[in-house]
């Protein structure tokens, strides 16, 4: 259970200094590839998905022994990229808050503060994993075809409602884990290894 007070913390580092992003071999795309060299900056920050709840239930963040806004305290420590996040429709128990309009109001306090968001979509109401690819409650009942295309547009409509909110993602991490199958992907379901590959490539597509 979340306790309903938190110690206080220190932030001395960021959580995370490498953002890796991978698609699964044999995805190809049809994009073009850029010309010329672009320069890269190191991304250097933290997930910070429940930090609006933590504060909500009394948590306290230090630097140099004094408290401060926890954003702020990491972009003074060199943080220019934060992850979020976002659930279909979680139970909002404990930590699991990651909804829609939650990640919204995180992601403009991101980009208010001046750093990257890195959007991370689980396309489940809980949290993804290589063991754990849950088709959210809503999509339960869709069909592959049905449910590649609610993926699609699930996805659409999250990007447009944070554009609208001036917080749109520097970088979109499509899944979380998809060692195996995304949203509870019919081949997953039915355990068939065979299918796995074009399962795979057409719902990151759809994504």
């Amino acid at each position: 259970m979340m306790p309903t007070r938190h110690r206080a913390r220190h932030l001395a580092r960021p959580a995370f200094v490498l953002v890796v992003l991978a698609a699964s071999p044999g995805c190809a795309s049809n994009d073009p590839s850029p010309g010329g060299q672009t320069t890269i900056p190191m991304l250097v920050g933290a997930d910070i998905s429940a930090l609006e709840r933590i504060e909500q239930a009394g948590g306290v963040f230090h630097a140099g022994g004094q408290p401060g806004d926890a954003v702020a305290i990491l972009r003074a420590k060199s943080s220019n990229i934060f992850r979020l996040r976002l659930f279909v429709n979680p139970n909002k128990a404990n930590v699991q808050v990651n909804d829609l309009a939650y990640t919204v109001r995180m992601a403009r306090r991101i980009k208010l503060a001046g750093a990257r968001l890195l959007l991370d979509l689980h396309y489940s109401d809980t949290w993804a994993d290589p063991g754990h690819q849950s088709t959210p409650e809503a999509w339960t009942r869709l069909d592959f075809d049905a449910l590649e295309q609610r993926i699609e547009t699930w996805s659409a409509s999250v990007i447009s409602q944070l554009a609208q909110a001036n917080a749109t993602p520097d970088i979109v991490q499509v899944g979380n884990e998809i060692d195996t199958h995304r949203a509870g992907a019919p081949a997953a379901r039915n355990g068939s290894s065979t299918t796995w590959a074009n399962t795979a490539c057409r719902t990151i597509s759809s994504g």
